[in-house]
C-alpha cells in the first residue's frame, strides 16, 4: 500500500536557497563598505598648495600631482582657464576642494581613486531676515549683507534690519566700514538672526583713495567701500559692473538686458535712485576720469567700463 504523504525534501530548498542568497550579498556589502571607507581617506589627505593667480586647471594637477589621484572633468563646465589664487597648509582635501570649487557651484565626487567634478544640483533658497547692531546695541545702517562666494547681497536699512532670499546651508558675510568682518552659517529659515559689529580700530588707520586723492578712514567725512580685484576676478560674471554687486553698501547694480555690457546692459546707481542729485558713479582708472556712457540724446549706451581699450 502506498503513502499518500508528499515527499519532505521539497521543505529544504527554501533555506538553501536563502543560505545561497547571503552569500551573494556579504561580499556586496563588503564592497560597499570598502568603497566608502576608500573615499573618506582619499578626503581626509592633507595637502598644502599655494597658487598665485593660476588657472583651476593648472592647480587640480597639483592637487592630482601630490595625491596620486585624477580628476575628471569638461574644462567649459570648470572654467578650465580662469585663474585663482588659494593658500592652504596641511589642510584636508575635501577643505581644499570646498575653497576652490563651491563659489563656482561645482560638486565633486569619489569613485575609485578618480575625483569627478559636476554641476551642483541648485539648492533651495530660505528666507533669512535679522537685525544688525553697533557696540553699544543700536541698530547699524548700511551694512553689506552678502551670501559668501555669490554676489547675492543687499544691506541693512536705517534701524539695522535686513531680509534675504539665500542657498540653505550658505554662509553670510556682514562687512561695514570701521568694524570687523562677521560670518554666519544659516542652516535654514529664520527671522531672528542678531548680530552685533565689532569696532575696527586697525582699518581706521588704513589708507584709501578717495576721488584724486588719498586719506586715512578715520579722517574720511563720507562713507568708503572697497571690493578687492581678487574678488571681482572671482566672480562668474559676463560684466564686470555686476561682480560689485551686494559688495559695496548703498551700490545699486541693475542688468537692464541680457547683453553683457551692450546697450542698456547695466547701470550702477549710489545712494538708490530716489537720492538728490547726480547718482551715477565716476569711474577714475589710474587717475584718468572715464567719458559718460551716453549718446547726443542723453540714452544709455552700456558703462563707462566699455570705453576702456584692453590694448
Amino acid at each position: 500500500m502506498k503513502n499518500g504523504v508528499p515527499p519532505q525534501r521539497g521543505l529544504w530548498r527554501p533555506a538553501s536557497v536563502l543560505a545561497l542568497h547571503l552569500c551573494l550579498a556579504a561580499p556586496a556589502v563588503s564592497l560597499a563598505a570598502s568603497g566608502s571607507v576608500s573615499t573618506q581617506i582619499v578626503l581626509d589627505r592633507k595637502i598644502t598648495i599655494k597658487a598665485e593667480s593660476q588657472t583651476i586647471e593648472s592647480v587640480l594637477e597639483q592637487l592630482a600631482s601630490q595625491l596620486h589621484i585624477k580628476f575628471v572633468y569638461s574644462p567649459k563646465l570648470i572654467g578650465a582657464n580662469r585663474r585663482v589664487s588659494l593658500k592652504l597648509a596641511d589642510k584636508p582635501l575635501t577643505q581644499v576642494l570646498n575653497e576652490l570649487l563651491a563659489p563656482r557651484k561645482i560638486a565633486y565626487e569619489v569613485r575609485n581613486n578618480r575625483v569627478i567634478l559636476s554641476q551642483a544640483k541648485p539648492e533651495a533658497n530660505v528666507p533669512v531676515s535679522g537685525r544688525v547692531t553697533q557696540p553699544n546695541g543700536e541698530g547699524l545702517p548700511g551694512v553689506t549683507v552678502l551670501v559668501k562666494g555669490t554676489t547675492i547681497g543687499t544691506s541693512t536699512g536705517p534701524d539695522g534690519n535686513f531680509t534675504l532670499n539665500v542657498p540653505e546651508g550658505s554662509t553670510l558675510v556682514f562687512t561695514s566700514v570701521g568694524f570687523v568682518r562677521q560670518e554666519l552659517a544659516v542652516t535654514g529659515a529664520t527671522s531672528s538672526i542678531a548680530v552685533q559689529m565689532a569696532d575696527d580700530a586697525q582699518a581706521l588707520k588704513e589708507v584709501v583713495v578717495v576721488g584724486y586723492g588719498t586719506q586715512e578712514r578715520q579722517s574720511v567725512t563720507g562713507a568708503v567701500a572697497s571690493v578687492s580685484g581678487r574678488e571681482i576676478a572671482a566672480q562668474p560674471v559676463a560684466d564686470p559692473a555686476q561682480a560689485i554687486q551686494g559688495r559695496a553698501a548703498g551700490v545699486q547694480v541693475v542688468s537692464n538686458s541680457g547683453a553683457p555690457g551692450g546697450q542698456g546692459g547695466t547701470s550702477i546707481r549710489v545712494r538708490g535712485i530716489t537720492s538728490a542729485g547726480n547718482n551715477s558713479p565716476l569711474y577714475v582708472v589710474d587717475g584718468f576720469p572715464l567719458p559718460s556712457a551716453v549718446d547726443g540724446n542723453g540714452n544709455a549706451t552700456g558703462t563707462e567700463l566699455n570705453s576702456i581699450n584692453p590694448n
